[in-house]
């Protein structure tokens, strides 16, 4: 079945497996504020910070390739590429933009257009 007659597609690992507890050490990296830009920039925009936002709160990063080498692996990775084009039926894909969001258990909100993550 199709994303177009479901609604919905199931993409079985575009993530490689091994690669998933150097992304959570990334996440909480970026997340905690003071130098963990490994490559010295900043992203487009960046809501959460440590001391100053609640625990809670659902954690954004806009555009996270820019800051880390391992976020970029992920956002241009040609799984993601062939899971988009698969889902769109399109010949060819290109990043936009990327949102990294962390939503901590039994945390607020966030989503599209809810404004949550700030």
């Amino acid at each position: 079945m199709s994303y177009r007659k479901l609604g919905y597609s199931v993409l079985s690992q575009i993530i490689e497996p091994t690669l998933l507890p150097r992304i959570r050490t990334c996440l909480t990296t970026l997340y905690s504020g003071g130098p963990s830009f490994s490559n010295g920039v900043y992203p487009d925009e960046w809501h959460y910070r440590p001391g100053y936002s609640l625990p809670t709160t659902t954690r954004e990063i806009v555009n996270g390739w820019k800051c880390s080498p391992l976020i970029a692996s992920v956002v241009l990775s040609e799984g993601i590429a062939e899971g988009i084009r698969e889902i769109t039926g399109w010949k060819n894909v290109r990043v936009g933009q990327d949102d990294v969001i962390w939503k901590p258990p039994r945390g607020e909100g966030g989503g599209e257009g809810e404004g949550g993550a700030r």
